[in-house]
């Protein structure tokens, strides 16, 4: 059924048939010729029947390795999402972290001047003890 539906198959088509009545035309109906012509035909049938199983199961495999290729994207694609959504939560993580020891280093730096300056005066007060005393 599958020679006639191709338009690129057709000519092979119009070409079978006229064979077919070429062969005809030279073997008058006999048992004989019937008996090769329906071997013949037996003959086609099969090969047709085998080439369209060929070319189911080429087809399927194409199918398989497609739907194969497509669920490596589709994995490939999650992956790539999810290292994503984690790099972004761990530039995050690190930018607070950065943040807090900023703040931590600017408080301990505020710290030490005042401490600094209390014993510079301290210092200053006990020289002038010392020195009026």
């Amino acid at each position: 059924g599958c020679l006639h539906n191709s338009p690129a198959r057709r000519p092979e088509a119009v070409e079978i048939l006229t064979q077919v009545s070429r062969v005809a035309a030279q073997f008058p109906p006999s048992s004989q010729n019937k008996v090769e012509l329906l071997r013949q035909v037996t003959s086609l049938r099969a090969d047709t029947e085998r080439l369209q199983r060929e070319h189911e199961a080429e087809i399927q495999s194409l199918r398989s390795d497609a739907e194969r290729l497509q669920q490596g994207y589709r994995s490939y694609r999650a992956d790539t999402e999810r290292l994503q959504r984690e790099y972004l939560v761990e530039i995050q993580s690190l930018r607070a972290n950065t943040q807090r020891l900023q703040q931590e280093h600017e408080a301990q730096i505020t710290t030490m001047r005042a401490d600094a300056q209390r014993l510079q005066q301290a210092n200053r007060s006990d020289v002038e003890r010392l020195q009026h005393g």
